[in-house]
């Protein structure tokens, strides 16, 4: 079961065939192996309020287990003072007001089903442009897979597609 509430990391309870275990699989972010935050609670920010956490949507072959695929849709930071700079909010630079205002914008990761390790975002995409990029998370809208894409709607007006083309 994958869970990622507001304000929370990113977590897996694997089942042991009458139960979920009680102690969670936390996701890594992609290069630097800290754990994947959601954007925190900023009682001083009016734009920093943390919500909803990841929309997450997972795609699995049944005939190869091992390459599914748990993609997550969330809100990302950008510092105060207009900077174009956009941070990762699972490192712990972004839990201060200063740097983490402006929760609006949007990251899609890709994470290993079994291992959380994160596999791919969109920010670290060398072959997306600014239109993939800079776009405002659409709240409580899981990425939809299929054919081998994957489907973003934002809060921007556009639909994203990755993958095959």
């Amino acid at each position: 079961m994958y869970v990622w509430a507001e304000k929370d990391f990113l977590k897996a309870y694997r089942w042991w065939g009458k139960r979920f275990d009680a102690e969670p699989l936390i996701a890594t972010a992609l290069g630097t192996g800290q754990q994947v935050l959601a954007p925190p609670y900023l009682s001083d920010r009016i734009d920093a309020v943390g919500m909803p956490g990841g929309m997450l949507a997972l795609s699995i072959d049944a005939t190869r287990p091992a390459a599914g695929v748990l993609f997550a849709s969330v809100q990302r930071c950008q510092p105060t003072g207009g900077s174009q700079a956009f941070l990762e909010c699972s490192v712990p630079r972004c839990r201060t007001a200063a740097n983490c205002a402006q929760q609006h914008f949007g990251i899609l990761r890709a994470f290993d089903p079994i291992t959380l390790r994160e596999l791919w975002n969109n920010q670290a995409d060398s072959f997306g442009g600014a239109e993939n990029k800079v776009y405002y998370f659409a709240k409580f809208v899981p990425p939809t897979i299929a054919h081998g894409r994957v489907f973003l709607a934002t809060g921007s007006g556009r639909v994203l597609v990755y993958g095959r083309h």
